[in-house]
């Protein structure tokens, strides 16, 4: 989930599938050409000016370059809900705050939910009915917007520049029967560093100091607009438990923050060094690998005895294992902390189709008690995907008992059919041959 900048980040990303490195050498282009330039000053009269021209104007900064160098960067006619990509990509939102509505936060998404309570929520959900009220992706920002068929939107960080406490309830709203989100990420765009004397010197200024200063400054601080505030509110508020999985990129700026469109020094700030923490490093690795059971626990001499097997989500598991070996040697897997259970890059998949399962055994009080899987390298412990849980969540979560079908429609019967990816590329030369009997027969007599 993204806010203004963020978003379009957000969406060079994820929807036209560009790296990091990819996306900031476009962005720099991008952000001269919508804000060239120009002399700052930063007098009374030059700031009463600035007020009047934006008022005039009903926008901070030109639109019309905004629009242009958009639509060039993401087509004219590409909409918000389409993909470019051959494959999907991930679920994202835009934040936007809806004139007609109070400024209410709205979202533009590009994924349906499987609940949607609008009731239980502080924000809407933008979902065009038809084809042609779909916006396209670069009018959504800056100056507001009317869409046909929608309404008019403005940027949504006036509302939530940091829009931690919103995705982390979208996320409910997506998968509402996971009880927690395994990792939660939030990169903010620098910080000031609070200093009393600064703030002490700022409020004894003739304009500081009247109710419309006060006002002004307060509104800019407040976690709605100020992204840094908005993260500490929204930790605030979420579970204990949640807590230690959710990790803040910022950095701190010397001095005063620049101003949005201040373009020259964009140098400066992508020169300064954003510390990424070995527990986040991990947590990206360790997530990408789940657990299923492989039969039904059994109940003997007092305990549950566990079978089943360690996978990854992600496509290229040999890269993960690389990374494991370098950044993190002697990665194993550990159950309650300290219950070693292997070597992480040991496993019984098949090594020609990258094709990752470890099988696993362990023993349990009691179906309902919590447990955590983790991955432990040099005294750093990070949980993998699903976890902490239980057995009995598990096996619901897992569809093992179905009388009417699992919603996947594959079989819930014990031992569960587990094949690598060989058999697919198989099927699939198979495939390409099925109108031509003699390759048909011929392919068939050599795997005899």
């Amino acid at each position: 989930m993204g806010t203004s900048v963020g978003g379009l980040i957000l969406l060079e990303t994820s929807v036209q599938g560009s790296s990091a490195s990819e996306a900031l050498e476009k962005f720099k282009p991008l952000a001269r050409e919508i804000f060239p330039s120009k002399a700052r000053h930063k007098g009374r009269v030059s700031l009463l000016w600035n007020f009047i021209r934006h008022v005039l104007a009903d926008a901070a900064y030109d639109s019309l370059s905004l629009d242009t160098a958009l639509q060039r960067a993401f087509g004219s006619t590409h909409r918000f809900y389409d993909t470019p990509l051959p494959t999907a990509g991930g679920r994202i939102a835009l934040t936007a705050s809806h004139i007609e509505n109070d400024g209410k936060l709205s979202l533009f998404s590009n994924y349906r939910r499987l609940r949607r309570p609008e009731e239980e929520t502080s924000y809407i959900s933008v979902i065009p009915t038809k084809l042609a009220d779909e916006p396209e992706v670069w009018k959504v920002y800056f100056k507001p917007k009317y869409i046909p068929g929608i309404g008019t939107f403005q940027d949504g960080g006036i509302q939530a520049n940091c829009p931690l406490r919103t995705a982390i309830r979208e996320s409910m709203n997506i998968w509402p029967g996971a009880r927690r989100p395994d990792l939660v990420i939030s990169i903010g765009t620098g910080f000031e560093k609070f200093s009393p004397e600064r703030g002490q010197e700022q409020s004894q200024t003739l304009f500081n100091s009247n109710f419309v200063g006060r006002g002004i400054r307060t509104f800019l601080s407040s976690p709605a607009v100020d992204g840094y505030r908005g993260f500490e509110d929204a930790l605030d508020n979420l579970p204990p438990d949640l807590k230690e999985d959710v990790f803040r990129l910022d950095c701190a700026i010397d001095g005063t923050l620049p101003d949005l469109d201040d373009t020259e020094r964009m140098e400066e700030l992508s020169d300064m060094q954003c510390h990424i923490p070995q527990e986040l490093s991990l947590a990206l690795l360790a997530t990408s690998f789940f657990f299923e059971f492989d039969q039904e626990p059994v109940f003997l001499d007092g305990r549950f005895h566990c079978i089943g097997s360690i996978m990854c989500c992600k496509p290229d598991p040999n890269g993960i294992l690389s990374i494991l070996r370098t950044e993190f040697p002697c990665s194993r897997f550990v159950i309650r902390k300290s219950e070693d259970i292997g070597p992480v890059d040991k496993h019984d998949g098949c090594h020609i189709c990258a094709y990752y399962r470890k099988k696993v055994s362990f023993t349990v009080r009691s179906l309902h008690e919590d447990f955590k899987l983790a991955i432990v390298s040099q005294g750093v412990s990070r949980k993998i995907g699903g976890f902490p849980t239980s057995v009995a969540a598990l096996l619901v979560a897992q569809q093992a008992y179905a009388p009417f079908g699992r919603s996947d429609h594959h079989s819930d019967l014990w031992p569960l059919n587990r094949r690598c990816y060989c058999h697919i590329s198989l099927n699939k030369r198979d495939g390409d041959n099925m109108f031509d009997p003699y390759k048909r027969k011929k392919l068939k007599q050599g795997r005899v």
